[in-house]
């Protein structure tokens, strides 16, 4: 190789080098954004589902005092 080619090589790598990082960069920052937006549907999905059980859990204490309204009419 002569040292013309030599020096050709060496930017040709240093380049590709370069090209390597930033994609790397970008997969980085793209891979950080994954994982946010999983963190925060983890969230909401958290925060519904509290919800949810609450609600949920209202109902069943207005079921019980229905029903148990309902025995004591019954039984008199």
């Amino acid at each position: 190789m002569t040292d013309k080619e030599k020096d050709n090589y060496i930017i040709y790598l240093r380049e590709e080098l370069d090209h390597a990082k930033t994609m790397i960069e970008h997969l980085k920052e793209a891979c950080d954004s994954a994982y946010e937006r999983v963190r925060e549907t983890e969230d909401r999905i958290r925060k519904i589902t509290d919800r949810a059980n609450l609600k949920l859990n209202l109902i069943k204490d207005n079921v019980k005092v229905m029903a148990n309204n309902v025995m004591t009419i019954l039984e008199k």
